[in-house]
């Protein structure tokens, strides 16, 4: 597997009798905050049926069950510090689903004198649905890059690390089929994350809200930028909801997820030790 890592080293001379100390940091390397809205930031549109299928013949693909899937994927350059986000709506389908899973694939190449090697690696996998799909309901695709086990896309002369994302529907007997996403990942801590408007393809639905409800009896408080230290302007009471205007992930001794709303800035959950707990709950919502 391929290991790139960025780190400083300080050393203090003492002389020719002493031990030098010496001390080593490690560091990451940042994508600069950028003004506007990035031009290859985009939703992507996508249509699964037997018609379009690839690595399928044409007669193959006249004996498949008849279905037919419809989503987006929000961008697929992609804040490695922000969630990456779509929907998958499921339009016809003669064979019962089974369930539909979100797979993160990391892809590692190497090249050496007789060609070049390759090798693919699931780094994570999340079910979204489970049990037949009920017709025309659109269905989140949501999920937080795992910080351990990904990395902004990297390319050189003699290797390269790339990710993917993979839909997979999967039908009731074990027939699989299967959207590929390949992604670029940049890190940018600076740059908040961006609401996109919602541009839906004719024929998919009404555009939705990301609508956050508050699950913590004791309630919470509405800040005035995304701070525990941010001044208090108001508060929200257990099973209140908010419409989502922008979100932001931040990073430190512990993960805090802040989302804006009407009101001001509210946490929504917390990494606590390892452990994420949660404030509020998400989901989406026709308007």
């Amino acid at each position: 597997y391929i290991t790139v890592t960025y780190h400083v080293t300080a050393k203090v001379k003492l002389g020719v009798f002493a031990v030098d100390p010496s001390v080593k940091t490690e560091f990451f390397v940042e994508v600069p905050q950028s003004d506007g809205k990035r031009e290859d930031d985009e939703p992507t549109h996508f249509t699964v049926s037997p018609s379009n299928l690839k690595n399928v013949s044409s007669s193959q693909a006249k004996r498949l069950p008849h279905f037919l899937f419809e989503g987006m994927v929000r961008t697929k350059v992609c804040n490695i510090l922000e969630p990456f986000r779509g929907e998958i709506v499921i339009r016809e389908t003669e064979q019962k689903i089974r369930a539909i899973e979100l797979q993160l694939v990391r892809v590692e190449t190497c090249v050496y004198s007789e060609g070049e090697a390759r090798e693919a690696t699931e780094v994570q996998n999340i079910q979204i649905a489970s049990g037949n799909i009920i017709p025309n309901l659109p269905i989140p695709i949501y999920f937080f890059f795992p910080k351990i086990f990904t990395c902004t896309t990297m390319k050189t002369i003699t290797f390269q690390v790339r990710f993917e994302v993979n839909v997979l529907v999967i039908f009731e007997d074990d027939h699989l089929i299967s959207e590929n996403f390949p992604i670029q990942l940049y890190r940018d801590r600076t740059h908040a994350p961006r609401s996109i408007p919602y541009a839906p393809k004719p024929g998919l639905g009404s555009p939705k809200s990301l609508i956050w409800t508050v699950v913590t009896k004791k309630g919470l408080y509405v800040r005035k930028a995304p701070s525990k230290n941010a001044t208090i302007i108001a508060g929200l009471d257990w099973g209140n909801s908010v419409r989502e205007l922008a979100c932001k992930v931040k990073e430190g001794e512990s993960m805090e997820v802040w989302v804006k709303h009407s009101e001001g800035w509210s946490l929504a959950s917390k990494d606590y030790g390892g452990k994420l707990v949660h404030f509020m709950k998400s989901d989406y919502r026709v308007e």
